[in-house]
């Protein structure tokens, strides 16, 4: 075993165990004895104790260099390392982080990660349903974007998806709806598509004189909610002069006001004292459905050509 005085020095015995299957090795046992003498050197012997016991037991020395302000560098199985580096990789590590950190945020700037994952993950039924949305996009004059939009908003392109009110398919049709669009089967994706596409042209159609945007989100709260509610929604913004009916932002504001708690106005506004198309307590679920819609809308578009080819 290695010995030495240790009058005038200072002894550290430091082990580290550690494990490496993939080198073939149960463990490394590393007996290191640290001194500090006038010649300022220093003397570690290493024990290998191999998972073969047909190997012998190898020793080896390896020597640092100590000087006179303590800053060892250490070799060992061919590298060098030293505090300075060891300090400068600290350094680099920071920086490295920082740098990940400030593109994390910029990054968050464009992409909006939860959307984003999931239109990543449902890429394959979109690209697989492609062509049927493009073809009837094409054929009702809408944009095929949209309608991916609305897919991903209703039914995650599932096309048996059933909801608990009765809606079916891809595009989650009602079984009323479908029969007046002449879709014999729902969960048909072909015959789903193709009356979605036209229910949304009947739609677009009822909303001839408002702008492209306000347009879009005028239909998609029809398209939710009933034609008749966004309606009842541009009287009650007539009646109470609180904008242009023509707009989104009002009559998404006037659709709160379809309650029952709003009675008073109703009388005012309507002869029966009721909105003609019923009270209408989901209208949270609505705007909520016109937001996400929109949304992946949007979404879609900046990709355009890069994962969906719409």
């Amino acid at each position: 075993m290695f010995t030495q005085e240790r009058s005038e020095t200072q002894l550290y015995t430091v082990i580290v165990t550690e494990t490496a299957k993939t080198l073939g090795f149960a463990r490394h046992l590393f007996d290191a004895t640290y001194m500090e003498t006038h010649h300022f050197f220093i003397v570690y012997r290493c024990w290998w104790n191999l998972l073969n016991p047909t190997y012998a037991l190898n020793r080896y020395n390896l020597r640092l260099r100590v000087g006179t302000r303590p800053t060892p560098t250490i070799y060992a199985y061919g590298f060098c390392f030293s505090t300075k580096k060891i300090e400068m990789l600290r350094k680099r590590t920071l920086l490295f982080l920082i740098i990940t950190l400030v593109l994390i945020v910029l990054f968050s700037a464009v992409i909006s990660i939860p959307s984003d994952l999931r239109l990543l993950v449902l890429t394959p039924r979109i690209l697989k349903y492609r062509g049927l949305i493009q073809q009837h996009a094409e054929k009702e004059g809408l944009d095929a974007r949209l309608i991916c939009a609305l897919i991903v908003q209703e039914s995650g392109f599932d096309k048996d998806a059933e909801s608990v009110v009765g809606a079916q398919g891809l595009t989650q049709l009602m079984p009323t709806t479908a029969k007046d669009l002449g879709v014999r089967d729902p969960l048909d994706a072909a015959q789903n598509i193709a009356g979605a596409a036209r229910h949304l042209r009947s739609l677009y159609n009822a909303f001839p004189h408002s702008s492209h945007e306000h347009r879009d989100r005028l239909v998609l709260a029809s398209y939710n909610s009933g034609l008749g509610r966004v309606r009842d929604a541009q009287a009650l913004v007539r009646y109470g002069k609180t904008g242009d009916p023509l707009l989104w932002e009002p009559v998404s504001m006037t659709l709160s006001q379809l309650t029952k708690a709003h009675a008073t106005i109703h009388r005012e506004v309507w002869e029966n004292g009721k909105p003609p198309h019923g009270y209408f307590e989901g209208f949270n679920e609505t705007l909520y459905y016109v937001k996400r819609v929109m949304h992946y809308y949007e979404r879609i578009r900046f990709y355009d050509g890069l994962l969906f080819f719409l």
